[in-house]
């Protein structure tokens, strides 16, 4: 066996791995056992039958605290990786009988390649994860989706349902119970339609679902909504919940952090949505600006209406001139200024989701920390292409963008954030639109 052909082959099929899980790259690491580097990862030997050699398969472990339930599918996955490539049957004969030709084998027959091999190792993984789902946590998966899928009030979609095990008489005064079942309605393929219907009319509280005994064959029961003390639910290790989302769509989360995210009969990571928004508002206008948003940030993220806002620096001239133009063709509302750095009031978020309704962009001023612009409709012209993986509103919002940074001074700072009614989140920059620009140009 060609050990630098074989580490290259097994590279390959990480990279499949990674790409079927939704993992960021370089999330799982194979390496021979005298090349081993610890910085940030673990490792699980792994020793190969043939010619005895040891390799080391193991995942990333410097995530960020927002992505520390990654852990347990890469986990999954290596474990996984490790099995198959140790199982014997992976080995073919030799005419002199020695068993030492593997699935992978430059100099004969392939009979798998990095995708084929990477995905009978997916398609273990997705069956473990079921089962799991199944045995340890009492969670039938395909109910679940079954719910997410349903068409009945479509614009309630997205939902949030609890599972406890367990009595609730000491949460009595942390969580109350604002409409409850004298029916027992298990959480299964039979009641799905009951429970998509209950989802539909439970607002901005969670359906909550009990098992009465501790035993994992113990089914989970509808017992009403739970409705948490000042709209923050916050749950420890005695509750699961999952997150609804749409097509077949939903998360599971373990101590309020996100472990799996399950499309039908696929499983894969479940990704921070808004991470890749904060760090391109950090960049563009400086560490911890994206902090100050987070009221805005957070309160989009949890509408279910596709929106979009725009951050400027209204003292910046391009930026007025701008708004001022988008404002007297009767293309932007002026409203009264609205804070946006947490002394707006106890109904701010509120206030944002009504917002989110309106046609059209906000505009929030990072000089002031306000909201100045709603009903803002966008204009101007293609100066750079447009993203056909993205739709309608975030290429306006970049072209927007990209005419305020052409022939501006390039201090003018902007990010323009979209929300789409699919749950998607989609950022651009000024920074971004001015390189695209000269890329433009330079070619």
């Amino acid at each position: 066996m060609n050990t630098l052909a074989f580490t290259s082959y097994m590279w390959d099929v990480l990279k499949v791995l990674e790409k079927s899980l939704n993992a960021p790259k370089d999330s799982l690491v194979f390496y021979e056992v005298d090349q081993r580097v610890n910085n940030g990862h673990v490792y699980s030997d792994v020793k190969f039958p043939a010619r005895s050699m040891t390799f080391c398969i193991g995942f990333r472990t410097d995530w960020p605290p927002a992505c520390e339930g990654y852990r347990f599918l890469l986990n999954l996955a290596a474990r996984e990786v490790r099995d198959i490539v140790c199982d014997s049957g992976l080995f073919r004969l030799t005419s002199n009988g020695n068993k030492n030709r593997w699935a992978f084998n430059p100099a004969g027959h392939r009979w798998h390649t990095p995708e084929t091999f990477a995905n009978q190792i997916y398609e273990r993984i997705c069956s473990h994860v079921f089962t799991w789902l199944r045995s340890c946590l009492g969670l039938d998966p395909f109910s679940l989706s079954h719910i997410v899928d349903m068409n009945y009030e479509t614009d309630a979609a997205s939902g949030r349902i609890i599972f406890h095990t367990g009595a609730l008489a000491d949460y009595t005064n942390v969580y109350k119970i604002t409409s409850s079942s004298s029916l027992l309605v298990d959480l299964c393929m039979e009641n799905t339609r009951f429970i998509r219907k209950q989802l539909a009319g439970a607002g901005k509280n969670a359906l909550l679902f009990v098992r009465k005994s501790a035993d994992s064959t113990a089914n989970y029961s509808y017992e009403g909504y739970i409705a948490p003390p000042n709209g923050n639910l916050c749950l420890d290790d005695r509750f699961l919940s999952v997150q609804l989302k749409r097509d077949g769509n939903w998360i599971l989360y373990l101590n309020d952090r996100p472990i799996l995210h399950v499309r039908h009969r696929d499983v894969f990571l479940p990704s921070d949505e808004l991470s890749a928004v904060r760090e391109n508002i950090d960049r563009e206008f400086g560490t911890g600006t994206a902090a100050k948003l987070s009221i805005v940030l957070d309160a989009l993220h949890k509408q279910r209406h596709g929106t979009s806002v725009i951050f400027l620096n209204m003292n910046d001239p391009s930026a007025q001139e701008m708004m001022n133009r988008l404002y007297q063709n009767g293309r932007a509302l002026r409203i009264e200024n609205m804070h946006i750095d947490g002394t707006g009031g106890p109904d701010i978020e509120s206030i944002l989701e009504s917002i989110s309704r309106v046609d059209g962009a906000f505009v929030c001023d990072l000089q002031s920390m306000c909201i100045l612009f709603v009903n803002v409709l966008v204009d101007g012209l293609a100066l750079a292409p447009g993203r056909s993986d993205c739709g309608a509103r975030h290429n306006a919002l970049e072209s927007a963008i990209v005419n305020l940074t052409h022939n501006a001074p390039k201090t003018v700072r902007a990010v323009a954030v979209i929300f789409s009614e699919d749950g998607g989140i989609s950022s651009i920059s000024a920074s971004e639109c001015r390189t695209k620009l000269q890329n433009k140009t330079a070619g």
